[in-house]
């Protein structure tokens, strides 16, 4: 399938790939970026629901989340806040579940819409796609090869609390792993904040320079890898505070 450029309008001739048969069909003239955004918007969505089981929606930016959500009752304040424009102006390009909503998300410029359908005459992606297990990429003539990032984000992941504050409520472990797989395919290195309720939650810090600038922001959870020089400061400052916070031993890079 040809594309209507690449990373840049001046990198032409540009094509999603020599795979004879894809699992979804574009509508318009698709550029190198809105594919990007379009494959990985999916993959987090589907990654979503499989570990809530909760319809989920993203938006993504050049390659990145600008907002992930799963399907919960909204409160009487986040009604209010979905009804303002300027949160949709960070929308480019949204996967949502229900095509219903659609319409509801544009009424800012969107750059694309990846989902199962908008109408009954809508192309559909095709639900046994299967990605295979290696990715490949060429730079500078150069092939790259690695398995695909397939780690499984579970409440289980969570459960090595290195804080002395151990109180992690079931609430907090579904914002955590909302915010978990958004970085998953966020550029590195990265953050993530998740808010449900009262509780704040942060993910990926390693840097005890970052636990202040969380507790201005009200965190009450956090989440990291481990394994950093700065670990026991963390987790100091973590317990000056009352902050419950995991370590997952599982890094998400993602380039």
């Amino acid at each position: 399938m040809p594309l209507r450029y690449g990373a840049n309008p001046h990198q032409k001739p540009a094509r999603h790939s020599l795979r004879v048969e894809t699992p979804f069909q574009g509508v318009g003239w698709i550029t190198y970026i809105n594919l990007l955004d379009a494959l990985n918007a999916y993959a987090l969505v589907s990654e979503l629901q499989e570990a809530l089981q909760l319809p989920a929606a993203a938006s993504f930016k050049h390659v990145s989340p600008a907002g992930a959500a799963v399907g919960l009752e909204l409160n009487d304040v986040e009604k209010m806040c979905r009804s303002y424009v300027f949160i949709r102006r960070l929308y480019r390009v949204i996967s949502p579940l229900r095509s219903r909503d659609c319409q509801n998300h544009f009424r800012e410029v969107s750059d694309g819409v990846i989902a199962p359908g908008y109408s009954e005459e809508a192309l559909e992606i095709d639900p046994t796609y299967n990605p295979g297990k290696l990715e490949t990429r060429q730079v500078f003539g150069v092939s790259l090869q690695q398995n695909r990032n397939d780690a499984k984000i579970t409440a289980e992941l969570f459960s090595n609390i290195v804080s002395a504050n151990k109180d992690l409520p079931r609430e907090a472990v579904v914002d955590l792993i909302v915010a978990t797989l958004a970085l998953k395919y966020t550029q590195s290195n990265s953050v993530a904040y998740a808010l449900r309720g009262p509780s704040l939650v942060l993910v990926q810090v390693n840097n005890h320079a970052y636990i202040a600038l969380v507790l201005q922001s009200g965190v009450k959870y956090l989440a990291a890898p481990g394994g950093s020089v700065m670990d026991a400061e963390c987790i100091k400052a973590a317990d000056e505070h009352g902050i419950v916070f995991a370590h997952t031993s599982l890094r998400l890079f993602h380039h």
